[in-house]
């Protein structure tokens, strides 16, 4: 890019064709013939946001939350398949296969509940049946089922809340540039032209054509330009030049679209013309927010700036956490040998406590066993006495003073005594037996105890009488690493912020421009807004509040409009209807007269046969067609014409309509 083009602006009142330098980023320059002033930027004086048109969009922000609350947006839908493809910014991405269809935005927090767990994380990219879902921490390599649930309100009512607060603070006075501008957002909500220049671009070497370069030199002289461009007619090459002019001139440019997959597009071909540029090398062409692959290695990716510019801090940060790592291994070893030092204490007493039980089990056995035997030699004597009885007279029974009667009945109770001791001795015994093979139990126990604290105090090198102190020596080296990774994790944050704040360019999502913490609040001076078809108008207006001068409105009024869930009339006035209609170019006819449009006129896609068909039925044959797109065929064995129609009516095909609105036929194209 460095030297492609030259900025030229006429003098309107001599004539004269004056030279820009490259960094022209103020107002004020000379003609340099007649020295009278010349109009190369739009003057910004800082304007407070509508208040009308702030409460009808929480109005609309709301009722659509409200939508989605009662169930109209389907917020659950089940996946397969998960892929593990690689961790970047905080996230591990995730590829699942969808059992349905997804109407839900990028960048909208949702949940993968595997089994009865549930994973926070965020919706990073839905093309078709394939999602690519960032999870907060990694939950394998291969997901084989889970469920996503989507948080659908989350992004309108962060919105919604930003909106309220810009309401409730009234008339705003400004006093610092982070705060928000509505003054551009306000001119193109508002149907404006604004300031217009006459600024032209000599280039010296140019990839443009005539209506692409037409329609990038209209962006430096106007402070609202629209970018019609259909498909394949170089939009996204010429929206990279754009940045590239405005870039060249020294400001600051955001780029926006409303998925991640448009961003990556864009930051792409931004990335290929500014390559060779100084702004690229110093790492000021920045993609806010999770890359695709095809940007994973370009020197955009926030995290491969920071890691560039951090590579010191990133080194000793992954020193620190393998330390880390491994103090904590030690430590979850030490805690396992004290638990099972613990454990042996236990054992131990309950083993002394065994040998306790048994000495008393024996004791009371020893009194058992003496009472047995007294009672044992008082029935023999009973018995005897019986004998003596039942073989005497009744007057010798009387003068020896035995009675048969009493003799039984004592007899009949001292045996029921004796009985009763021979069980509680029969009792001790096996009482004493349980006791013996538990006491055989525990010393085995105890003895592999100690043997697995002797293998760890081996692996940890350490005695047993050392290990407390180890302890506690870990924990403080832990307490010191864990300060210095806190310190290194500040140090590295105020490099992204310091990265973030010195971009010449920041490519995102619209969502990230209120949702993202690491957003700047360095104020831009352009926007780009590409596939703005698909823009939401209010996260738009709020996009246009973080930028000063110019407005770059790209896209094609064809494509489809913002998704709205809401039958509600505030909902589907700003929520259901594209920016097109709002500024009134959304058809031919009145886009072709506007002045604020340029029109790409050559596609570079399509076969003549196949673009005469798009051209003719919706673009009034305003198209041209490239020349090589003249021999452009693909042999897909069916006919020999770049176009062929197939009936597919004997298929039954059937089409099926989402609760979000969308229809699908899975037999069409």
């Amino acid at each position: 890019m460095e030297g492609a083009f030259t900025l030229v602006v006429t003098c309107q009142k001599c004539g004269v064709r004056n030279r820009l330098p490259d960094i022209s980023i103020h107002s004020l320059y000379r003609c340099g013939s007649c020295g009278a002033t010349l109009k190369t930027l739009p003057l910004t004086t800082k304007t407070a946001a509508k208040k009308e048109l702030i409460a009808e969009f929480i109005q609309a922000l709301d009722e659509e939350i409200q939508a989605i609350k009662t169930g109209k947006g389907s917020t659950a839908v089940r996946v397969s398949d998960g892929q593990l493809i690689r961790e970047e910014a905080g996230f591990f991405l995730y590829s699942f296969t969808l059992e349905s269809f997804l109407t839900a935005p990028d960048d909208t927090p949702v949940d993968i509940k595997v089994g009865d767990s549930r994973y926070p994380g965020r919706l990073i990219q839905s093309r078709g049946m394939e999602v690519i879902v960032g999870v907060k921490q990694d939950i394998g390599s291969f997901v084989p089922e889970a469920l996503l649930i989507t948080n659908l309100h989350f992004l309108p009512e962060m919105l919604k809340k930003k909106f309220e607060a810009i309401l409730e603070q009234g008339q705003v006075t400004y006093s610092s540039p982070s705060e928000a501008d509505f003054s551009l957002a306000n001119l193109v909500f508002e149907g404006g032209f604004g300031w217009r220049g006459n600024i032209e671009l000599v280039f010296d070497e140019s990839e443009l054509n005539k209506s692409q370069r037409k329609a990038v030199e209209a962006t430096q002289s106007r402070q609202l330009t629209i970018v019609w461009g259909p498909p394949g007619t170089g939009k996204t090459k010429t929206l990279a030049y754009v940045v590239g002019c405005f870039v060249k001139r020294g400001m600051r440019v955001l780029v926006v679209a409303h998925s991640n997959a448009a961003v990556d597009e864009v930051t792409e071909k931004i990335a290929e013309v500014l390559r060779d540029t100084e702004y690229y090398r110093r790492g000021q062409i920045v993609r806010l927010g999770v890359c695709g692959e095809k940007l994973k290695d370009k020197f955009v990716s926030l995290e491969r700036i920071v890691e560039e510019f951090s590579s010191a801090l990133k080194q000793e940060q992954q020193r620190l956490e393998r330390r880390r790592r491994e103090i904590e291994g030690e430590l979850e070893n030490i805690r396992l040998v004290m638990s099972k030092i613990d454990r042996r204490k236990g054992l131990s007493r309950q083993l002394v406590e065994s040998h306790l039980e048994l000495d008393r089990i024996s004791a009371y056995s020893s009194e058992l066993e003496v009472k047995l035997r007294q009672k044992e030699a008082f029935v023999e004597e009973l018995l005897g006495k019986l004998k003596q009885a039942e073989s005497s007279s009744r007057v010798k029974r009387f003068f020896l003073g035995l009675n048969p009667t009493k003799i039984r009945e004592e007899l009949e109770k001292e045996l029921v005594e004796v009985e009763d001791l021979k069980k509680k001795l029969n009792e001790c015994e096996g009482r004493r037996s349980l006791i013996e093979t538990q006491k055989i139990a525990l010393m085995s126990t105890l003895e592999g105890v100690q043997r697995e604290i002797n293998e760890l105090l081996g692996k940890l090198n350490v005695s047993e009488a050392e290990i407390r102190e180890k302890w506690e020596k870990l924990k403080g080296e832990l307490e010191e690493i864990q300060q210095k990774l806190n310190e290194i994790q500040k140090q590295l944050e105020e490099i992204r912020k310091k990265i973030l704040a010195e971009a010449r360019v920041i490519c995102t999502t619209l969502t990230k421009t209120f949702s993202d913490k690491e957003f700047p609040d360095t104020p831009f001076d352009v926007l780009v807004v590409d596939e703005a078809s698909m823009a939401p108008m209010p996260y738009l207006y709020w996009a246009l509040s973080k930028c000063r001068r110019f407005a770059i409105i790209a896209g094609d009024f064809f494509q489809l409009p913002p998704i709205c869930i809401s039958d509600e009339e505030m909902a589907k006035k700003w929520l259901g209807r594209s920016i097109y209609t709002l500024l009134n170019v959304d058809r031919v006819a009145s886009a072709t007269r506007d002045e604020r449009v340029r029109l790409l006129d050559v596609q570079y896609r399509m076969n003549p046969e196949i673009s005469g068909v798009v051209n003719e039925l919706f673009y009034e044959n305003k198209l041209k067609d490239a020349e090589e797109t003249k021999g452009r065929m693909v042999k897909e064995g069916i006919s020999n014409s770049p176009l062929t129609i197939i009936d597919t009516s004997s298929a039954s095909p059937w089409c099926n309509r989402l609760r979000s609105g969308s229809r699908i036929n899975i037999y069409s194209a």
